[in-house]
């Protein structure tokens, strides 16, 4: 509160100074009206409250996947960064802001594996399945599958040739979309032809979608991704009869990637569109 009357003091009889203020009070009314609204990530709703002390996350089984390389539990924090998600997309609604499309970023680094690939993958892998699933048993749970979109993007894909231990910088890889609004079971752009290794250099020329190295010649460039998402009759994501009727979206990537195709599905069947891509992270459009 006493910041909010520190904004409104500071305004003056300059028009740009007065603007900024006003910006400046809706924020910190929003945010207030934002927190008071949020759940506890202890809420069954997200999370697993504590049988004694307070909340600890790293503690949380739902936010805990299974360690490929170690086979114990492991803390993901990409499922506590979709806790987050959830709740705010719970609280938007709760708190009457309002907000008719809402974007919001997580991420998952690591990704960029020149050395160590075998094991590191595996680790990724598995912490991103867990995530998209406790994020997906969430929003059932909260009756909101159908009105939040999840899908991932990247920077680029990788190489089909080994450095050693590891894979080198690509072009062009896969990504998927998932949610309840998404109609599932399609592939769009072209799945690759993959070609062999030429014995005399690290072509794969034997495939028109390869180039050196083997990295994905991009067929389907991130600005079609739009169509994918629900913007017109061919969309992916449908509800009812209205295409792109999702009011979420959650988006999985460092930087938009020049995909090579794309593989939908529909929550239980998943839609892929992705490979190995050098740094995965998230956002939600509300």
């Amino acid at each position: 509160m006493r910041q909010r009357v520190a904004v409104s003091a500071t305004r003056g009889g300059h028009v740009f100074e007065a603007d900024l203020a006003a910006v400046a009070a809706r924020s910190i009314d929003t945010e207030t009206t934002l927190r008071t609204a949020l759940r506890a990530p202890s809420d069954p709703l997200f999370g697993t409250a504590p049988a004694s002390g307070t909340y600890n996350a790293s503690a949380d089984p739902k936010l805990q996947n299974d360690n490929p390389l170690t086979g114990g539990k492991s803390f993901s924090g990409l499922a506590q960064q979709l806790q987050m998600v959830a709740r705010m997309i719970d609280a938007s609604s709760a708190a009457g802001i309002g907000a008719k499309r809402q974007v919001l970023f997580v991420s998952l680094g690591g990704f960029d594996m020149h050395d160590n690939e075998n094991r590191t993958h595996a680790d990724l892998m598995a912490r991103l399945a867990h995530a998209m699933r406790y994020f997906d048993t969430t929003l059932g749970a909260m009756g909101a599958q159908s009105k939040v979109t999840t899908f991932t993007a990247s920077d680029f894909g990788r190489t089909f040739t080994s450095n050693g231990d590891g894979t080198d910088h690509g072009w062009g890889g896969h990504h998927f979309v998932m949610g309840g609004a998404v109609k599932g079971g399609d592939i769009y752009g072209k799945v690759p032809v993959l070609g062999a290794k030429n014995a005399n250099n690290n072509d794969f020329d034997s495939s028109p979608n390869q180039i050196g190295n083997g990295s994905l010649l991009p067929t389907t460039s991130r600005t079609s991704f739009g169509e994918v998402s629900g913007h017109d009759g061919r969309s992916a994501i449908e509800s009812g009869d209205r295409a792109g009727d999702a009011q979420h979206a959650v988006k999985a990537s460092r930087r938009p990637t020049e995909p090579h195709a794309a593989v939908c599905r529909n929550r239980g069947k998943s839609r892929t569109r992705g490979t190995t891509p050098k740094g995965q992270s998230c956002g939600v459009i509300a």
